[in-house]
């Protein structure tokens, strides 16, 4: 199998199981903005993986009790070639990055996590409900657009809100319409008052 073909089947089935998203260590502060893209194409970057790293003992630092790094991909082919192809060049003029590493880290004594470890009593809570809100098709980045219908659902950029739309928010924002209208169900109602989609 030539390494082509194969890395072509790992992007086409790496789509179908990415389906988790990640736990951002700083529910708050998010990377936004072009960070979020793919500098090739422009397109949100999708979640692949996540780990907590947290230093040895001897570089721990206060500011570094927690550490978890996140890797995000674009899921174009295409993109991750040119990528690759730029890799090589020893002073490319533009460093595009298909892939990107993002770290967060937090001191012990921080608005988020407990310094305790938990007890696993089913009492354990986060210490700050608050987060940023979340695109509603990826889960991952901060949604700063919202549906201009339902006002409920954010999304993180135009491709995230059309996908949404295409497969399921359609219907769900049509539901949420009806829901909200003002019922009139008296008795002289007849189902030709229902509202039509």
């Amino acid at each position: 199998m030539n390494g082509r073909f194969f890395a072509i089947s790992f992007l086409a089935k790496l789509e179908e199981l990415i389906e988790v998203y990640g736990a951002w260590l700083n529910p708050i502060n998010l990377p936004s903005g072009k960070s979020c893209l793919c500098d090739i194409c422009g397109q949100p970057l999708q979640f692949l993986l996540q780990f907590y790293a947290p230093l040895s003992e001897d570089k721990l630092s206060e500011s570094t009790y927690h550490r978890t790094l996140f890797v995000f991909m674009c899921t174009s082919m295409s993109c991750l070639l040119q990528d690759h192809h730029e890799q090589w060049k020893r002073h490319p003029e533009k460093a595009s990055r298909s892939i990107k590493v993002f770290r967060c880290q937090l001191p012990c004594h921080n608005q988020f996590y407990s310094s305790e470890p938990p007890k696993n009593d089913g009492n354990d809570k986060p210490l700050v409900a608050a987060a940023a809100p979340l695109c509603s098709w990826c889960g991952t980045w901060k949604g700063d657009k919202v549906c201009s219908n339902c006002k409920r659902a954010r999304y993180c950029s135009k491709k995230h809100q059309a996908n949404h739309w295409s497969s399921t928010h359609k219907i769900q924002c049509r539901t949420i319409d009806l829901m909200l209208q003002p019922s009139n169900s008296g008795p002289n109602n007849s189902s030709e008052d229902i509202p039509k989609g």
